[in-house]
């Protein structure tokens, strides 16, 4: 999956079609508890992470202490590999959300793969453009949209991933089976928690949401889509 602000992802939640197993083949295991750095800016980057199990997410942080969540990954997905590629430090943190685990693959021998193996080379420019055209996303949306605009797609996002069918059967009524703070979707979307809380409440207000507990219920998907597109 991914999502965090997501670059995404888009904070955006999202699953990339690329299986990259086989370029961690002899990687260490990580394990990462609950809120557990895997690394943090200007760090040295000596390892690609491939996460099996879990969250992790990447964020900054202003200079008045703020986060924005850049994108939260999940099995399957990878982190740490722009700075690998650039020959660069740590530009951001990288934190477990829940306990994960994750692959370590050393720097020296992801490159060497890479340059050994036109098939490796041509699976990571798929993933890193995939990345990208979800940044792009990502972007537009902080740009352009109003809050209710992006609050109702990171919420639509957050669906496509972690969806549980209504009781009822109804298309247009959908459990978000994933616990999430106000705090959380304010930093993916590059907002304030009070935003996120007035804009929530406009939602159940207006019919579109359900919450309790930080669980989510989308009760009129179509109203909801229709706000995102606003």
């Amino acid at each position: 999956m991914i999502a965090s602000e997501t670059l995404a992802g888009a904070a955006v939640p999202h699953v990339y079609p690329i299986a990259l197993t086989p370029l961690f083949n002899g990687a260490a295991p990580v394990r990462l508890a609950n809120n557990e750095l895997l690394y943090m800016p200007e760090e040295d980057s000596s390892h690609v992470y491939l996460i099996i199990d879990g969250e992790v997410r990447l964020y900054k942080i202003n200079a008045d202490g703020r986060e924005f969540t850049l994108g939260i990954f999940g099995a399957g997905e990878m982190v740490g590999e722009t700075e690998i590629l650039t020959d660069s430090g740590r530009a951001c943190y990288a934190m477990a959300r829940g306990p994960a685990q994750v692959l370590a693959q050393d720097k020296s021998e992801f490159l060497q793969q890479l340059q050994d193996s036109p098939e490796a080379a041509l699976m990571i420019i798929r993933f890193v453009s995939f990345k990208n055209q979800l940044i792009e996303r990502k972007m537009e949306s902080l740009l352009f949209k109003s809050a209710h605009a992006k609050v109702a797609e990171q919420l639509l996002a957050l669906a496509e991933q972690h969806s549980k069918p209504a009781d009822n059967g109804s298309k247009d009524v959908v459990e978000i089976d994933y616990p999430i703070t106000h705090q959380e979707i304010a930093n993916l979307i590059g907002a304030t928690r009070e935003t996120v809380s007035y804009v929530l409440l406009d939602f159940k207000a207006m019919e579109l949401i359900h919450t309790s507990r930080r669980r989510i219920a989308i009760r009129n998907m179509s109203g909801l889509k229709e706000m995102a597109r606003a």
